[in-house]
């Protein structure tokens, strides 16, 4: 009984040990759940604090971007934003929006801000496509992207039959541009250029213009081809001045001609430099500005015209460029070093000297082919005198005649062989002031000259009696 009661109560112990562990883990997951709860509620807090908070960050943006789309459209319908949109655009791409009628700013509807771009910026030919209908054209400026201020040429008041009309001949057209327009588009293309292209400006009146200056002059035949690599290498600027000039005049002459090849020449040139030379040395010497000397001097090939040239300009009165390319140009004809530093006395005696001495030659054998003839002349009087036998006044008779031809062959032996000199006329000189000069008559000049009432001109060779020893 008593063993008994001792075993019970050890299971009575055992049963409250069990008891409290039970406790202690019920304890334990209570205040797990308990933590879990809190761990949930603070994340169900921060993911809802965060929701709400992008929630408002987007609307916001879309609010922003809202107001941003509002702002461009409200740009895109006022005249400034609409062009610096589309300023940039291709000639195609422009004719495609010639369809929009959606109004911009002051009555212009897209469209005719559109026109307004290709008309100025790629210069389509509107007088052409709407055959020459009155226009009521504007003067704009706009300020692009860059901040440039631009200008702009519209139309106002255009109808939908003169737009189909434009678009019609844009589309069909190969070059619907103005005369300026495929004068750009030539000088742009690469060489061989477009054989439709030359044949569009074969017929504005720029070239038709230009052409009759060369068509009507013997001196000078260009081919088309030719005449069109010369405009090509004008400036516009000058080519539209001169045209409009030409119109009015409605000269053709010389002048007109060497004027566009002066303008050209001052473009950078070598062909009108080369044509210069060919045609017009006696302006290229009297009239030509030392500047327009300097270019044409440096555009220009060696030739046998432009040594000739050149060695003319050594000898005459201009500047120290113009003598230093001219002795250049006649050293490079020569195959020779220029030598260093430039005098223009060294080169005027390696090549003007020859020169002389050239001619002098050439008279010498001249003078002396007459001296010969004038020795038989003689021969032959003598003869006839011992055959004839003359009385007494017939001696006096043939010997003042002996006496006077011999004289007249004195004269004409010391005309070829006295050393004369030679003198250019320079603006503002006279007669008296060339003798003064010499040291020598104004009569001897004139008779030396045979001027009796002429003027002189500027250029003029005068020959002047030798110096007096």
């Amino acid at each position: 009984m008593v063993l008994r009661h001792k075993y019970l109560g050890d299971g009575d112990m055992h049963l409250q040990t069990l008891g409290d562990e039970t406790q202690k883990r019920l304890r334990f997951l209570t205040q797990l759940l308990i933590f879990s709860g809190s761990l949930n509620i603070t994340f169900a807090i921060i993911f809802l604090y965060f929701t709400f908070s992008e929630r408002r960050l987007v609307d916001q943006g879309l609010l922003s971007m809202q107001r941003k789309a509002a702002q461009s459209q409200t740009e895109k319908l006022s005249n400034t934003g609409y062009l610096s949109s589309i300023y940039d655009l291709s000639f195609r791409e422009l004719l495609v929006l010639l369809a929009n009628k959606e109004p911009v700013e002051e009555g212009f509807l897209k469209r005719d801000l559109a026109l307004g771009v290709l008309y100025t910026l790629h210069y389509f030919n509107l007088e052409k496509a709407l055959f020459g209908q009155s226009l009521q054209k504007r003067e704009y400026f706009f300020t692009d992207k860059k901040g440039v201020r631009r200008p702009l040429a519209l139309f106002a008041a255009l109808k939908d039959a003169q737009f189909e009309a434009i678009l019609h001949y844009g589309c069909s057209e190969k070059w619907p541009f103005t005369s300026e327009g495929l004068f750009h588009l030539m000088k742009k293309m690469e060489k061989p250029c477009d054989v439709s292209l030359e044949k569009a400006f074969l017929v504005t009146d720029e070239f038709y213009l230009i052409s009759s200056l060369f068509q009507y002059q013997s001196d000078l035949r260009l081919s088309t081809r030719e005449l069109l690599d010369l405009i090509c290498r004008c400036s516009w600027p000058f080519l539209k001045t001169f045209t409009s000039e030409q119109k009015k005049l409605s000269e053709i002459s010389r002048e007109r001609r060497t004027f566009f090849l002066i303008g050209c020449l001052e473009t950078g040139s070598a062909k009108a430099a080369e044509y210069l030379v060919q045609t017009d040395r006696e302006y290229l010497l009297k009239k030509a500005s030392d500047l327009q000397l300097l270019k044409l001097l440096g555009l220009a090939s060696p030739s046998e015209r432009i040594s000739a040239l050149a060695l003319e300009l050594l000898k005459s009165q201009r500047s120290d460029g113009v003598w230093q390319l001219s002795a250049a140009h006649l050293y490079t004809w020569a195959k020779e070093k220029p030598p260093a530093p430039f005098s223009r006395e060294t080169a005027l005696k390696r090549f003007a000297l020859p020169e002389i001495l050239h001619k002098t030659a050439a008279g010498a054998s001249l003078a002396s082919s007459s001296l010969s003839s004038s020795k038989v002349f003689s021969a032959k009087t003598e003869i006839q005198a011992k055959t004839l036998k003359p009385d007494a006044q017939g001696k006096k008779a043939f010997s003042k005649k002996q006496n006077s031809q011999s004289s007249a062959v004195l004269t004409a032996k010391s005309r070829f062989f006295k050393p004369y000199r030679a003198h250019i006329v320079q603006k503002g000189e006279s007669l008296w002031k060339i003798a003064r000069k010499y040291k020598v008559s104004v009569a001897e000049i004139e008779k030396l000259n045979r001027l009796g009432q002429k003027k002189l001109k500027i250029g003029q060779e005068l020959r002047l009696p030798p110096v007096k020893k």
